[in-house]
């Protein structure tokens, strides 16, 4: 079964978008964890208590998760041991993983990426990747994503603010980000409806969500700048099919952060398990499969 067929299934069996995005900062952690911190070997062991922590409160809810790689690599070659342990929980759990590390480089480094994520052993079901080198940076990661049964989510219009920076610019009659969607539907060689090879779409730049999806209309996209960076979900929904297919819609601190926020801090007190599930069934249902409108 491609990635692709794999997302399609999971969003009409749990007729929800919602991936969960793994972030453990350290300065975030719930108070329990955070006093476990005073060294490497403590923060470890936090970020992996936590991070094991969400994939139960919320396997059942999402249908995808997507750890940053960053909150792990901070403390080092342990970290790299803690997300691959995350990756392997939740794939364990018929959860797919999408590693947000946003690779990208040319021939044989690209290829190490590559075959790290996204081999036959790779750690990952499908990841985050950078086009800024060029078509042929990303070819290693679409060639491996498909012929091993994973997906690809190149960044195409992301949710920050400084997007617009290079992203909007114009060149030949077309802004950047139109010419990198289109750069996205070339590398779409496998077939089906929807490709394994998708697209990164801020929620906070809806109307260029359309545009990008009239230029790939078979990507899987992911929609990151749900919740808290203050994209909605009719915001979102702007880069699904019409029948609400094609999109993850990712939430981050809205869900894992959960616990020191209203209304969950008041109902659960420093139960931090349950004001995450809590967060997470409120944003299934939030980012319930719909028609398009």
């Amino acid at each position: 079964m491609t990635f692709a067929n794999r997302l399609e299934r999971l969003v009409r069996e749990r007729r929800t978008v919602l991936c969960v995005g793994i972030d453990p900062r350290i300065d975030a952690l719930p108070e329990e964890l955070r006093a476990r911190c005073s060294d490497i070997d403590g923060a470890a062991e936090a970020i992996a208590k936590f991070s094991l922590e969400i994939i139960d409160a919320t396997a059942d809810l999402c249908v995808c998760v997507k750890p940053q790689i960053a909150f792990f690599e901070q403390i080092g070659w342990r970290g790299f041991r803690v997300f691959e342990e995350v990756c392997a929980y939740a794939r364990g759990k018929n959860v797919p993983v999408i590693a947000d590390a946003k690779r990208g480089d040319i021939g044989s480094t690209s290829e190490a990426y590559a075959d790290y994520f996204l081999g036959e052993s790779g750690i990952a079901d499908a990841l985050t990747i950078n086009p800024y080198l060029g078509a042929d940076s990303l070819e290693p990661f679409t060639k491996a994503a498909l012929a091993n049964g994973r997906g690809v989510f190149i960044l195409v219009k992301t949710s920050n603010k400084g997007s617009a920076d290079i992203q909007d610019r114009e060149s030949g009659g077309k802004k950047i980000f139109e010419h990198t969607a289109r750069m996205v539907e070339s590398l779409q060689t496998d077939a089906g409806e929807l490709s394994s090879v998708g697209a990164v779409v801020g929620a906070t730049y809806p109307e260029e969500a359309i545009r990008v999806r009239e230029i790939i209309p078979r990507a899987w996209i992911l929609v990151p700048g749900y919740g808290a960076q203050g994209g909605s979900a009719q915001d979102a929904y702007k880069s699904a099919r019409a029948d609400g297919l094609g999109i993850v819609v990712n939430s981050s601190r809205g869900i894992i952060n959960a616990y020191g926020k209203s209304p969950y801090k008041e109902k659960f007190g420093t139960d931090w398990k349950s004001a995450i599930r809590a967060a997470a069934e409120d944003a299934a249902r939030d980012l319930e499969l719909r028609v398009k409108n």
